[in-house]
């Protein structure tokens, strides 16, 4: 009778551990975390972005036409209409992989999985903010989170060398390295996943992310609107510039990627964009010769 009372005592303390043991299973069984990552491409998001981009990858590969690649930040993700392109072109593909704030140090992340899909062409956005002091964008950092953790969770080591080197020590704490690191990286996110799907289950306004239609973000906003969120961001003299182009690491960052694309047979294009006239004039002194 007392073992019964006592095993009594003890039953909430075993539902518990069953009811944790089955949550771990769940959240860490591949199966569920397709179904989460499916349920991603409907965050609006830059989780949306980047794992868009990922799913995209094997889709390009496969892809046996001629093939476009278009990188850069929001403003090629909302303004390269790949649709266009490909009704313009026969036989051509075209797929813009622009993501939010993106710099040559995040997109480099990226680039095993882009040789990997073999495109013709690789056409990369060039703008000031390109070589920016990453020090001093920090509003990045949970994108650098998100972009260091799937990259190390996703590719394998020899993927990871085009990299992993180059990463600062203030975002090593982002690399996930086992695979305890790896389920707490994967809850994380799909715990922001499912907010920002039951968000978006509640709008009209929600939209899928996709390859081939431009995002068009910027149409919620009026001229004035826009006008001032970038004269907010150019409005300190010199601050989202790095002070020496030449050591700044999203330079040496793109060299890396650039190489890497021409050595595996890949061309490559750069593409400018509209320059607002406060990133000219609030540019360190000769910035635009090193620029140019």
């Amino acid at each position: 009778m007392d073992f019964i009372k006592n095993f009594a005592k003890l039953r909430p303390l075993f539902y518990n551990l069953i009811t944790t043991g089955i949550i771990i299973f769940v959240l860490s069984n591949p199966i569920t975390s397709h179904i989460y990552l499916s349920n991603m491409d409907k965050d609006s998001t830059f989780h949306a972005e980047q794992n868009q981009i990922y799913r995209g990858f094997e889709s390009i590969k496969e892809d046996k036409n001629y093939k476009v690649i278009f990188l850069g930040s929001s403003m090629t993700r909302e303004d390269i209409d790949c649709i266009v392109i490909e009704d313009y072109y026969d036989s051509l593909s075209c797929y813009n992989l622009g993501s939010s704030s993106d710099i040559p140090y995040l997109r480099l992340l990226e680039i095993s999985k882009i040789i990997e899909t073999k495109p013709d062409l690789v056409v990369i956005e060039i703008t000031p903010n390109t070589f920016a002091n990453i020090s001093n964008l920090n509003y990045l950092d949970p994108i650098i989170e998100l972009r260091i953790g799937l990259a190390s969770t996703i590719q394998d080591k020899e993927e990871q060398m085009y990299w992993r080197g180059n990463i600062l020590d203030e975002h090593e704490k982002y690399l996930v390295d086992n695979s305890i690191e790896k389920t707490l990286f994967w809850n994380k996110y799909r715990l922001d996943i499912l907010d920002e799907g039951i968000k978006n289950s509640l709008s009209s306004e929600a939209e899928n992310v996709d390859m081939k239609s431009p995002a068009r973000n910027y149409s919620v906003k009026n001229d004035s609107e826009l006008l001032q969120l970038m004269d907010s961001f150019y409005d300190e003299k010199g601050g989202v510039f790095s002070d020496n182009i030449d050591q700044s690491l999203n330079l040496f960052s793109m060299e890396i990627m650039v190489n890497s694309l021409i050595l595996n047979g890949i061309d490559v294009i750069f593409q400018s964009q509209p320059i607002n006239p406060l990133a000219i004039g609030n540019a360190p002194e000769n910035f635009w010769d090193n620029y140019n």
